[in-house]
């Protein structure tokens, strides 16, 4: 049985060993588990108030990134933080990673010239308006 679990330890782990990066400042976190396995998660970290970097990552062959998990992905970012816009850093090198991004909607915003080990790295960034995970309008609070 699958379920989403929030703010769980593990899924920070998780996203550490798939990524490579463990040096998650302030985070939050959003994991799929299925039947007690961590198979997804999405971290994210540097909240400044109008942009949050997102890192995601997925067990390879698990059929993790569903409409559904995308949709609480995008909607914690631009619902509940109320950000104008996430980003995250992908090298280069990795093809899998570059062609995720770009198919989720987020843009190239710059290329850091040797910024990774394996060569260049690419800053994305993706806005509400670029963002069809969520509605065009943010949700409003009931007062």
């Amino acid at each position: 049985m699958k379920r989403f679990v929030i703010n769980d330890s593990r899924t920070c782990r998780f996203v550490a060993e798939q990524t490579g990066s463990d040096d998650f400042y302030n985070y939050t976190s959003i994991g799929l588990e299925r039947d007690g396995e961590i198979i997804a998660g999405v971290v994210y970290d540097n909240y400044s108030g109008s942009n949050v970097f997102l890192h995601f990552a997925g067990k390879d062959g698990a059929r993790w990134c569903t409409h559904e998990l995308l949709k609480m992905v995008f909607g914690y970012a631009f619902d509940g933080l109320g950000v104008k816009r996430v980003s995250g850093f992908v090298p280069v090198s990795n093809k899998t990673a570059v062609d995720f991004e770009l198919h989720l909607g987020c843009k190239v915003e710059a290329v850091m010239k040797d910024a990774h080990p394996t060569g260049d790295m690419l800053i994305m960034r993706m806005t509400r308006a670029e963002c069809r995970w969520v509605s065009a309008e943010p949700m409003r609070k009931a007062a």
